[in-house]
Formats: C-alpha cells, sequence, structure tokens
C-alpha cells in the first residue's frame, strides 16, 4: 500500500510507491485512493478554512500541493541589478536567514507559471524591481484570484532591459506610492501598534534600519499605514509627514488576496533583523488568513493615552497657573516637585494636592546616576520626609521624576524598596512608546516597578529650537499625532520655570488642551499614576490562544487579588469584515461585547475581569 506523509504546513507529500507489480489492482487503488482522500479532506479540512474561509474540498488537491510560503527570484531583476553592478543575491539571501531561523520551509521559484491557478501560497517578491509584462501580468492574476503578496522595495518600478516604467505595478496592489526617501536623514521604522500585520510589536518601537544604497519608498499614509520612516526623534522630514508610510496592508476585497508592502529593501534591516523579523511574523500570519488576538495597551478602547507633567522646582509657584489652567479645560496634570524648593512655598503645595497628584522631584536638582548606594537612599528618604512633613504621609503619593533624567538601576532599585511604585524617566530608556515594568518582582508583581518614558520632547527642547509660541503650538501637535497614531503613551513634560505669566509655553499651551478635548472619543487624558496602576494591573493578565479548526480556543487568566476593570482584547480576523462570536467554555464565565474597529479587527470588550482563569471559544 502507498505511503502518504501527513499533511504539514499545508503542503502534502508525494506517494511513495515499493517495486511494481504484474497483478493489477486497479480496483482496489481506487477504492483506496477515494477513502484516503476522504480522510485527508476530513482531517485538514477544517484546519484549512481556518487560514481560508474560501477553502472548498473540490480544490483540495491542488491547493495542498501548492500551499505555503513562496518566494520568487525574477531572473529579469536578477539581470537588472548585474548591469548596474549590484548583486540580486545579497538582496534575497535575507529571506534565507530569516526562514531559517524560524524553522519554516519555504519554496523557491523562478518561474511565474509554476505557482500554477494556486491561490492559496503567500508569494513573496524580494526587491524584484524588474519585471517584464507577463511577470506583472501573471503575479496580478495570483492576487485577483485570491493569493496573498509580501513585497519588498520598489517591485516593477523597471522593465527589462533597464527601462523605467513608474510605480503603476505598485500602486495596482495598493501602495499609493509618493517617491523615494530622497535626503536619506531618516533612519528608523516607527511602528504603529495593534495593527493587523504589527499586532505583536510594542507601539512606537523605534527599529533602525541601515543606510543602503536603495533609497526608502514612501507611500501615502492613512489607516493602511503600519509604520512609518522618522528620525531619532521620531519626527518626520519637513513637508512628507503625510507620506513617509513605509510599511503598508491592504485586502480591497475578500475575492482579491491580501497586500503587505514594505517600502524598504533587505540591505536596510541587516542592521537588526532580529527587529525586522516580528514583523516579518506578523505579515506572513495576516497573509495567510490566520486570526490573531492580543491584549490591548489601553483600557476601554482607547487607542492612546495622553499625560501632561510638570517638573516643579524654580519658579515653583508658576505650578498653580498650570493648574488652573488643566481644571478650566478638564485636563490632568501631575506635579513632581523639587522638594528643597517646595519647602518654601508649603501653601502652593498643599493647594496642589488638593485637585492633583503629586509626586517627587528629588531633595535638590541633582542627578542621581552615578552616586553611591548610601546617599542615594539618603536622598530618596530626606524627599520623602519633607513632602511628609508638608503635606502628612500617603499610601498614593508613589511617584518618582529623577533631577535633569539622570538616575541609574542602582536609582530604581532604592526607589522600589523604598515604596515608590513608578518613575517618569527619559524617552531613550526604551525603543518603544509604551510604560515597562523596570524592576520586576515575581512573587509580588504589585511592588515592581513601573516605568513611564517621556515620549514628547519637552519644554526645553522645543524652546532651545524657538521661543514663537506658534512654532512651539505646532511642535506639540507634531509629537501629539505621532504618539496617537502609533498608539502609545504621549507624555508631555514641562518645567515651572517656563510657565510665567505671558510666556511662550503659557501662550502655547492653552490651544492645545482645547485640541486635547477634540481627541477624548479615542485618548485616555488621565494622570502618570493612573497609567503606571493601569500597566501594573495588566500586566497581571495573560492571554493565549489555540486553533481549533474553524474556531480558536482561548485562554485567559487575571492574577492578583482585585478585578481589572476595561479590559480589551483585539481580534485580527481573517474572514474581512466578518465579526468574529464569541462563547464561554466554562459556566458562569463574564460575557464580553464585540466591537468592530475595522474591517480587519474587532474588540472583545470586558467590563470587570475577576482574578481567575477563563476559557472562551472564538468563531469566525
Amino acid at each position: 500500500m502507498p505511503k502518504t506523509r501527513h499533511l504539514l504546513n499545508g503542503t502534502a507529500g508525494t506517494p511513495e510507491t515499493g517495486p511494481a507489480r504484474k497483478r493489477s489492482n486497479v480496483p482496489v487503488v481506487l477504492t483506496l485512493f477515494f477513502v484516503l482522500a476522504g480522510l485527508i479532506y476530513f482531517s485538514a479540512a477544517p484546519l484549512l478554512r481556518n487560514f481560508d474561509p474560501k477553502f472548498h474540498w473540490l480544490t483540495a488537491a491542488r491547493s495542498m500541493s501548492a500551499s505555503g510560503h513562496v518566494i520568487y527570484l525574477s531572473e529579469n531583476t536578477a539581470a537588472h541589478f548585474r548591469s548596474v553592478g549590484g548583486n540580486y543575491e545579497q538582496l534575497t539571501s535575507p529571506w534565507k536567514s530569516y526562514f531559517a531561523a524560524r524553522k519554516m520551509s519555504v519554496s523557491t521559484i523562478t518561474d511565474l507559471k509554476d505557482l500554477g491557478s494556486n491561490s492559496r501560497a503567500t508569494l513573496i517578491l524580494p526587491s524584484a524591481v524588474s519585471l517584464a509584462t507577463d511577470e506583472r501580468e501573471q503575479i496580478l492574476a495570483f492576487h485577483n484570484r485570491g493569493g496573498s503578496i509580501l513585497s519588498t522595495w520598489a517591485t516593477g518600478s523597471w522593465s527589462p532591459p533597464a527601462q523605467w516604467v513608474g510605480w503603476d505595478f505598485l500602486n495596482s496592489l495598493g501602495g499609493n506610492v509618493t517617491g523615494d526617501s530622497g535626503t536619506g536623514l531618516s533612519k528608523f521604522l516607527l511602528v504603529q501598534g495593534e495593527t493587523p500585520v504589527t499586532f505583536s510589536i510594542d507601539a512606537g518601537e523605534r527599529i533602525p534600519l541601515l543606510s543602503a544604497t536603495e533609497k526608502i519608498l514612501l507611500f501615502k499614509g492613512g489607516p493602511s499605514s503600519a509604520g512609518r520612516l522618522v528620525n531619532w526623534e521620531r519626527l518626520a522630514e519637513p513637508g512628507i509627514a503625510d507620506t513617509n508610510s513605509i510599511v503598508q496592508f491592504n485586502e480591497a476585497t475578500d475575492k482579491k488576496g491580501r497586500v503587505v508592502l514594505f517600502g524598504f529593501s533587505e540591505n536596510s534591516w541587516s542592521a537588526a533583523p532580529e527587529k525586522i523579523f516580528p514583523l516579518i511574523d506578523n505579515s506572513l500570519s495576516w497573509l495567510m488568513h490566520r486570526p490573531a488576538i492580543v491584549l490591548a495597551d489601553w483600557p476601554n478602547a482607547y487607542a492612546a493615552a495622553q499625560v501632561l507633567e510638570m517638573d516643579t522646582e524654580d519658579g515653583f509657584p508658576f505650578a498653580e497657573d498650570l493648574a488652573a489652567l488643566a481644571r478650566s479645560k478638564d485636563v490632568p496634570v501631575s506635579f513632581f516637585a523639587l522638594t528643597s524648593v517646595a519647602k518654601q512655598f508649603p501653601e502652593v503645595l498643599q493647594r496642589l494636592s488638593k485637585d492633583h497628584e503629586i509626586g517627587f522631584h528629588g531633595d535638590v536638582h541633582d542627578g542621581f546616576k552615578g552616586q553611591a548606594a548610601p546617599l542615594q537612599l539618603q536622598r530618596i528618604r530626606t524627599m520623602q520626609a519633607d513632602i511628609d512633613q508638608l503635606l502628612g504621609p500617603s499610601p498614593d503619593r508613589v511617584g518618582f521624576r529623577p533631577p535633569k533624567e539622570e538616575y541609574d538601576a542602582l536609582t530604581q532599585e532604592v526607589l522600589r524598596n523604598n515604596g515608590i511604585q513608578y518613575d517618569v524617566i527619559d524617552p531613550n530608556s526604551t525603543d518603544a512608546r509604551l510604560p515597562f515594568i523596570a524592576k520586576p518582582i515575581d512573587s509580588d508583581p504589585e511592588k515592581s516597578l513601573i516605568s513611564l518614558p517621556r515620549t514628547q520632547r519637552d519644554d526645553l527642547n522645543m524652546l532651545a529650537k524657538s521661543r514663537d509660541p506658534v512654532v512651539l503650538e505646532n511642535a506639540l501637535y507634531e509629537d501629539l499625532d505621532i504618539a496617537v497614531e502609533s498608539g502609545g503613551l504621549a507624555l508631555l513634560s514641562v518645567h515651572s520655570q517656563n510657565f510665567a505669566p505671558g510666556s511662550p509655553l503659557a501662550q502655547a499651551l492653552p490651544r492645545y488642551l482645547d485640541y486635547l478635548n477634540t481627541l477624548r472619543s479615542k485618548l485616555w487624558l488621565t494622570d502618570t499614576g493612573s497609567v503606571a496602576r493601569w500597566w501594573r494591573a495588566r500586566s497581571r493578565v495573560t492571554v493565549s490562544s489555540i486553533p481549533r479548526g474553524e474556531n480558536v480556543e482561548m485562554s485567559m487568566t487575571v492574577r492578583g487579588t482585585t478585578p481589572i476593570d476595561n479590559l480589551v482584547l483585539i481580534v485580527m480576523t481573517p474572514v474581512l469584515g466578518t465579526a468574529p462570536k464569541i462563547s464561554a467554555l466554562k459556566v458562569g464565565m463574564p460575557s464580553p461585547k464585540i466591537e468592530m474597529m475595522d474591517t480587519l479587527r474587532y474588540r472583545i470588550n470586558f467590563p470587570s475581569m475577576p482574578p481567575g482563569n477563563y476559557s472562551y471559544q472564538v468563531t469566525f
């Protein structure tokens, strides 16, 4: 009897037969064939439908033999690179490294006819810059019948021999190309969080791109953008803020395949392949119509969070002006007090504490970095004693902002061991734009130290460039818009000495707070302590999922002793515009609400989740 290898990763082996037999076994072979075909269908079809809802058993044989990932190596592109002194192998080899690192199988073809009528594969086009007319037609035909495509750099912009044909091919895949990066001053990919192709990557992650010969291609931004080209400060070059997308994804209809476009070549990620690999992971998963369920970064379905804090030091009384402005606009603000100065204005501090969060900014305005442990401990206890004397002890006074943003691991250790639960630190403490656990305690997560990175330029940065209130105001908008789009934490820090009446900051900030209020439907306006408490609570939640045919079995664990309110899960649906259905697998489980974000994503909202283990079935 023929031996057949079982279906693995969407591919099937070829039957291996023994020596030829003289006696005819045609009836037996036919019977076995149909029995075996039925077994393959009934065992594999549910799994395949989970990846492609359009799967039908009549096409099982040819789709199983050609599904998976396929890299197309265009000879026309290879010849193009040879003609300009380049080496196409240099651009294609990173894909071999990726699949080897991930221990995933991949096919390589040099003739698009090898795709046949397959529409289940994901076709990878590695910097295929030169494509003949028939190549373009075959790729588009593959896409039109449901095939998914991942393309890098300027695919199809040339036609052999060395004829420039422009961006029509990429635009036909939904690219909306606007040109290339030109100056090359920007060398970072800024990741937008919680998209179908970045769901496992932290919001606002800054990924370095090597200065390659190939200039980075730009697309017009919008809902289909998953990442932008920025400089070290996460800013776009002047004039291209709306056209600096370099990662695009789209699914125009449920008839055509999905598309992911990287505007950069493979040479660009050789500087940090481990940073790009998760982007490829997510992209391939989405292109294969695999569902994904992730824990949202923010509560209550907010897209991002905004925090305003003041380092209250010189010009201490000006803090009351900011407090009055913030209250008039109904925008929270946190004050971090330098205690040696606060002692000179006890009434001001007491009035601030009635309506606003008070944190510590140290005892004197000297950095902590590099100081010996006994001195750091003494300073931290001094600042705590100073505020306790002025305001009385409080278990809620648990935030710290290091003077000059100068601190070290020892500082954070001493803070954590002396009742400080979070710190607000420098923007380079993380490549992402989210809070993080700086000093974890596995045995008692409630005592871990949470770090909030300052993610916006502060007033010192901006005033050093211009003291024009209009310029300052526009800079505030620019930083906020970037943070909101990326889905991260927008944390603006200002200084009391710069908020004198009539100062540029005092003129710019009222209109900025007005702008914040226009974003309330998607932006969580809160204080630093609330963000830290949320992030600590969120760290008590774990979510996992296992595909079960057409369904996904999802498990969620909430640790600790108190409920967590307004948890949100985000679902990347395998079927365009089709909402998932969720049902509890145990009696008495909370019933969540499902809400559409867009045609590719849905939210599962849990109003309150007590500690425990939860199991649900999600059906697509």
